[in-house]
């Protein structure tokens, strides 16, 4: 019987902009209970951060999202990042009941999702809210760690024990940005430290000492100079290759320097030349008697403005470094430059160890030699991310043909995959023919799927194939044309052979439409019509 494939399109309405009119979706016929109001409407109202410890607040608040910051004034929105990569961070969830009744007790998922991949949760953690009256709001604390730089998208939903009448407001989502690397300039071990470059205190923010080029506020540099500050070498061959967000460092600067002096910041490629990132030149603040006035950066880049500057990304490599280098000619002379918080953000790929796939056997059908038959198997997403594998397999004899299917038979790409998701499993068919001059028996082979982003993460399966016998019927007439009188029946013999590899039963029949009018042909009627021949025994059959 032939089944017509039924085929649903999931669509996803990613904007907005994007309604339903529910009249053409609603259903004639109500439930009249499930349509009935519950006076609960549950939402998360905000999120905001904060650092677990004092130690870490201290390190990394500046540039963080954590408000207000006692004694530096800036504006809310002037940050680069929510914390630092395994740094634990404390996020206090508001959530308001707009409704009329009591919500019951309301669990709170958190997700970290990763920007640059589907559906890879980062932080995936649920606590617990005590009923909220209807019309009343409450707060709740919970810290995580991302394990993973770069700009995610944090997710926070408010669910109740008691339906919700409105669930078009139950995420909160927003950006949350983790930084890579945060450096104070408290201390320049490790680093590359060249002439008149020091850690200062004469201005600074975070830890009371900022990178300075110079000799102090009360003093001048010199003139006819080229002196650099470098960073240690950092580790970042992890970075996404082509992000969607800004990747990039910052700081905040003050200082002074004469006309035509300046300050340039460069990127090291992999070849070990600089890349010009900025410049920095004129005055800030040069009199720090009163306090001291610090700017940033604020850049557009990817359709965002940020403090960040941005990092060419082939610049993010094994032994990536950052190097500040001061110019001055000798048209004159002033306090120099100090820069502090340098913050570095890109995105991290995700580790292999995210990666998992495991492989199951689900049937095999044979074929003759020349003829397609098929091995399924089944594969399974173990690790926390969506992946894509490819299938392969090893072991194919000479001459042989495969290819990957679905199991509705539509052939797939063995270059782009089939994706899974984080748990899910599913089943291909691998079509194999063996050649046409295949001898019978059994074929090992192995089938091996491995990721689409880590080859080295893989699942294999032995597989075995069957090249089935073929069975090939042949007649030899008699040796002497049947004859007898007219009116007469006579009797006949004739001789089939099995020439193929295979005992089989074969069904005998007779064609009579080439017979002269008024002849009749027909098996005796002592002869079976299905006879069982073996490829080394023929057996004789009688008509008449």
């Amino acid at each position: 019987m032939r089944q017509l494939p039924l085929i649903f399109v999931l669509m996803i309405l990613l904007s907005s902009n994007i309604s339903l009119d529910n009249s053409s979706l609603r259903d004639e016929r109500y439930d009249s209970t499930s349509a009935r109001a519950t006076g609960v409407d549950l939402s998360v109202t905000n999120s905001s951060y904060s650092y677990a410890n004092s130690v870490d607040e201290d390190k990394y608040r500046m540039f963080s999202s954590n408000f207000p910051i006692l004694g530096f004034s800036k504006p809310y929105e002037l940050y680069v990042v929510d914390t630092m990569v395994n740094v634990p961070i404390s996020a206090n969830i508001v959530v308001e009941n707009f409704g009329t009744n009591p919500s019951g007790t309301i669990d709170i998922n958190i997700k970290l999702l990763h920007n640059e991949y589907t559906q890879f949760e980062i932080v995936n953690d649920t606590v617990q809210m005590a009923s909220l009256n209807g019309g009343s709001s409450n707060s709740i604390k919970h810290q995580f760690t991302p394990t993973y730089s770069g700009n995610h998208t944090i997710q926070i939903t408010a669910t109740s024990t008691i339906v919700d009448d409105n669930h078009n407001n139950d995420v909160w989502s927003k950006g949350f940005a983790v930084g890579y690397q945060y450096y104070n300039c408290d201390v320049l071990t490790s680093w590359t430290v060249g002439n008149l470059w020091s850690s200062n205190a004469d201005a600074a923010l975070s830890k009371g000492k900022a990178c300075h080029v110079g000799a102090g506020a009360s003093a001048t540099y010199s003139n006819g100079m080229q002196t650099s500050l470098i960073t240690p070498a950092m580790d970042m061959s992890d970075a996404v290759e082509n992000p969607h967000r800004t990747n990039g460092i910052t700081f905040f600067y003050t200082g002074s320097a004469a006309t035509n002096d300046h300050m340039k910041i460069y990127s090291k490629n992999s070849a070990g030349g600089w890349n010009e990132l900025a410049t920095i030149s004129n005055t800030i603040d040069n009199n720090f008697n009163d306090g001291s006035n610090w700017q940033t950066f604020s850049v557009s880049n990817k359709g965002f403005a940020s403090p960040l500057i941005p990092v060419p990304q082939a610049d993010f490599h094994s032994q990536s470094q950052f190097k500040f280098e001061f110019f001055s000619d000798t048209s004159g002379v002033d306090i120099g430059y100090w820069f502090d918080d340098l913050v570095i953000l890109y995105d991290q790929k995700v580790k292999p160890s995210e990666y998992s796939l495991s492989s199951n056997g689900v049937s095999t059908t044979g074929s003759l030699p020349g003829d397609w038959g098929s091995v399924r198997v089944e594969v399974t997403n173990d690790g926390n991310i969506t992946d894509s594998f490819i299938p392969s397999l090893i072991g194919l004899p000479n001459d042989w043909q495969v290819y990957y299917s679905h199991t509705n038979g539509i052939a797939l790409n063995p270059q782009t995959g089939v994706t899974l998701y984080p748990g899910e499993s599913k089943q291909i068919d691998l079509k194999i023919m063996p050649d046409v001059n295949e001898s019978t028996g059994f074929t090992q082979m192995t089938f091996k799927a491995y990721s689409d982003y880590y080859n080295e993460v893989n699942t294999t399966l032995p597989v075995q194939f069957q090249v089935l016998a073929d069975r090939i019927p042949l007649i030899t007439a008699p040796e002497q044309r049947p004859n007898c009188p007219p009116g007469n029946t006579c009797t006949f013999s004739a001789l089939v052979e099995n020439i193929g590899a295979a005992t089989d039963v074969f069904d005998l029949t007779i064609d009579q439409t080439s017979l002269a009018s008024g002849w009749q042909v027909g098996l005796e009627w002592t002869q079976a019509s299905s006879i069982l021949v073996r490829p080394d025994t023929p057996v004789q059959i009688v008509a008449k």
